[in-house]
């Protein structure tokens, strides 16, 4: 019997209003997904990030990109969300991957980008799932959807594998399990990866690490820099960035009554991470004035950080 290894693209990458299971949106420009190698070198690893927004057969998506251990891009994906689901750009269409408008106990068919374990040629297939619970689930102290869902047993594999096979995904972050190797996988939009999930980071609100973050003993790239660098920080965060999106300047401003007596270290970065231009908010300094003429159209990653406190924001520059 020819076994099928059909990775069930359930990543959600969206954010939903306070409202219970609204209208989602796809998650913003700058997220981040990093991934630990499951072979030699395992010391290797890899990140997918939502790179900028898109129009693909005349709706608006986001492209993803991926980069591998050298910052060089190996792979594309397209997302799209609309009537509270989720799709993702393959063979000229665009497929489902989530649904979050089922109800508890609907059957949904998810389309799914599937890889057969020979020669055989890619494509999609129509996979039935049960909605087995959903909810709002506190996750690093925001609150995202939730939804387990069990995969309907498919002719020919009844006896490959213990059914039902069920899965857990949050919004936006995705499965919080991604390195099972059975026939389903939980994975980014339309992938066949065999790799861990090692932690997610939209620097605006969320980042959460995985079970997995340290696996093989991790390496000075990939989730460091979240367990050092905590999100929430009072002497940070009563600095104002304006106007964003911008074009050649940008002004850095706090109030009187913040920490006036610190200075503030100013980092801004591309999408893969590489440092492009430094700066300082001097201490007693409540304004200052940041020429980023250099930088072209695109989405970047600002640092702000007054001793070890550090904040991350999304700029857009156009």
């Amino acid at each position: 019997m020819i076994k099928y290894k059909i990775v069930l693209t359930l990543s959600l990458f969206c954010i939903a209003s306070a409202s219970v299971f609204s209208q989602i949106e796809l998650a913003p420009v700058g997220s981040k997904w990093h991934y630990s190698s499951n072979s030699s070198p395992f010391q290797d690893y890899f990140f997918w990030q939502v790179s900028k927004d898109t129009i693909v057969d005349g709706r608006i998506a986001r492209k993803l990109v991926r980069f591998n251990s050298s910052g060089a891009v190996s792979g594309e994906e397209i997302v799209h969300a609309r009537n509270d689901s989720v799709f993702y750009w393959y063979q000229g269409q665009f497929n489902l991957m989530s649904d979050f408008h089922s109800a508890l106990g609907d059957t949904t068919v998810l389309e799914i980008r599937s890889t057969a374990l020979s020669s055989f040629t890619d494509t999609v297939l129509d996979v039935s799932v049960v909605i087995t619970d959903k909810k709002d689930s506190l996750v690093n102290g925001k609150l995202l959807k939730f939804v387990e869902v069990a995969v309907v047993p498919i002719s020919g594999l009844e006896n490959e594998y213990v059914w039902p096979l069920t899965y857990q995904y949050f919004e936006q972050i995705g499965h919080n399990y991604s390195g099972v190797e059975i026939v389903y996988e939980i994975k980014l939009p339309g992938i066949p990866e065999q790799s861990n999930l090692r932690c997610f980071d939209n620097f605006i609100d969320l980042s959460y690490q995985t079970p997995f973050w340290n696996l093989h003993g991790g390496n000075t790239y990939a989730c460091d820099y979240i367990l050092a660098n905590p999100r929430i920080s009072a002497g940070v965060n009563p600095i104002e960035i304006f106007p964003n999106p911008a074009k050649a300047v940008i002004y850095f401003s706090r109030s009187t009554d913040s920490r006036l007596k610190e200075k503030v270290e100013i980092s801004i970065f591309d999408l893969k991470g590489k440092l492009l231009i430094e700066d300082l908010l001097e201490r007693g300094v409540q304004q200052k004035e940041l020429n980023i003429s250099s930088l072209e159209q695109g989405a970047y990653i600002v640092q702000l950080q007054v001793g070890r406190e550090v904040s991350k924001k999304r700029l857009i520059v156009q």
